[in-house]
């Protein structure tokens, strides 16, 4: 079947100097305990390729867990070195969603201003801390409960290293997002209460327990409620592309995210924010990740435990999404969305129908996906090609060979864009034909013409599971594809 294509938009306004566009992606620490030097070297070297400038490393508070944590600034001080090195920037940031605790607390509190000014100060002094009106740039995850009186503190004691202060309020992001019609009154009255932040970090990047292809009016909300106020920013956008966790211990939910990849880097152009934060380079948990998945039971440098977490990350590479950024990074810092240069095609999907039946996962007590029904049982298309080129994209029955599934659905388009499209395929409705059945995504270029590149080897779609698995499988033509075309245009 012919499928209409979703036409990147072009529309777009400059508002500053392109050299100030810089893109960040945050880095868990806490997924970097068996980090070596060489191994910050690789995570940088590719996140530099694929157009990021530096990390936003957020720290969990040290003390006040089960396990003593302070191997964290080890890590810090590796990171710094190696930026130094690579050109690479790096912005300080705390996850401080973690708040009272009662044991090896000596304040009660999970964080403290001392040791938050400790770090901050420590990166305003290198040469790597990336700096936003000559000061630090400091982001934080969550914060409010701390109050106003908290950031206060913390900016007192740092008269001698001067930070920015950009926090992210996820309560405060979902009112905004779920009072649309009185957002800019939601968001004013949040930055009005902190007297003490400089900028925001707008974490509200995908719709939260509800379906929706454009969330920027939240952003638009805090950029306003920011200059209202009179602040100097920055205003920090982040861009997910994927949210979904399953633990038997803590929760199961899936959001609508089949299309965020390519919507959110579209409002990223057309809005200009000051900066950008990819949520996330590391973070697998919650399947929003765009490094390579580590090693399943290594033990080599970079290597994580993943545990319960491993049901659902292990086996599913992200990385071709980098892939999709790198296009509108370029974008973003030049204002001016690139003619394509470099021929990519990109999909994702997920691994079972989201009604089919799994023997593990499904959160505490086997209770179910939270939002399982939003998102749609399909396979998405990102196509960045200049040359003309007739697809063919459908289900087939093995992984090895071009093999057709009777009475698949089939997606045929010719590329020959000036920038990408996004097309979308249907999983076939008559899967699951058995309880054993397998397919694969097949994707042909140029069939029975003097071109035939083809793609068969990707992750299957199973009709059962062992673990309820709302992450996706993300792939792209191999490296050669480009070359193959250009060798014949």
């Amino acid at each position: 079947m012919k499928v209409a294509a979703t036409s990147a938009i072009l529309a777009g306004t400059a508002v500053r100097a392109a050299s100030a566009a810089q893109v960040l992606a945050d880095f868990k620490l806490t997924n970097a305990h068996s980090y070596t030097q060489d191994t910050w070297k690789t995570d940088m070297q590719a996140a530099k390729d694929s157009g990021i400038d530096g990390f936003a490393l957020v720290a969990v508070p040290p003390n006040c867990q089960s396990q003593d944590l302070n191997w964290q600034l080890d890590r810090i001080e590796d990171a710094f070195a190696v930026a130094a090195q690579q050109q690479f920037l790096i912005a300080p940031a705390f996850d401080m969603s973690y708040n009272t605790h009662s044991a090896n607390c000596p304040t009660g509190k999970a964080w403290n201003v001392t040791f938050m000014a400790q770090l901050i100060s420590n990166a305003y002094s290198k040469s790597a801390g990336l700096r936003w009106n000559d000061k630090t740039l400091v982001l934080t995850h969550e914060g409010d409960s701390y109050g106003d009186g908290y950031f206060g503190q913390l900016k007192a004691l740092l008269a001698n290293s001067p930070a920015v202060i950009a926090p992210s309020f996820s309560s405060v992001e979902n009112a905004v997002a779920t009072n649309k019609s009185s957002s800019d009154q939601q968001a004013a009255d949040a930055i009005s209460q902190f007297t003490n932040i400089d900028g925001y970090f707008n974490g509200y990047s995908l719709p939260h327990d509800t379906r929706a292809d454009n969330v920027s009016y939240v952003d638009a909300a805090f950029q306003r409620a920011l200059k209202k106020a009179g602040r100097p920013g920055p205003f920090v956008m982040g861009v997910a592309p994927w949210q979904f966790q399953d633990l038997t211990s803590d929760t199961a939910a899936v959001e609508y995210g089949d299309y965020a990849w390519f919507n959110r880097w579209n409002d990223v152009f057309n809005m200009q924010p000051d900066l950008v934060n990819i949520l996330t380079w590391n973070d697998y948990a919650s399947s929003n990740y765009i490094r390579d998945v580590p090693q399943e039971n290594g033990s080599k440098p970079g290597s994580v435990d993943l545990g319960e977490q491993g049901n659902y990350v292990y086996g599913m590479n992200h990385t071709a999404w980098r892939t999709v950024a790198s296009y509108y990074i370029d974008a973003y810092k030049y204002q001016s969305m690139p003619w394509i240069v470099h021929n990519n095609l990109v999909y994702w999907y997920r691994t079972h129908k989201k009604n089919a039946t799994c023997s593990g996962g499904m959160g505490p007590g086997g209770a179910g996906i939270k939002n399982w029904d939003l998102v749609e049982d399909a396979l998405f298309v990102w196509v960045g090609v200049r040359t003309t080129l007739d697809f063919e994209i459908f289900w087939g029955t093995s992984g090895q060979n071009n093999s057709p599934r009777k009475d698949t659905p089939k997606l045929t388009f010719t590329s020959n864009n000036t920038t990408p499209v996004v097309y979308k395929l249907p999983f076939p409705t008559d899967f699951p034909a058995s309880a054993d059945e397998k397919i694969y995504p097949q994707v042909v270029a140029n069939h029975d013409t003097r071109i035939a590149y083809s793609k068969y080897n990707n992750v299957a779609v199973t009709a059962e599971c062992k673990w309820e698995n709302f992450n996706a499988a993300v792939e792209e033509m191999p490296p050669d594809f480009d070359d193959v075309v250009k060798s014949h245009h």
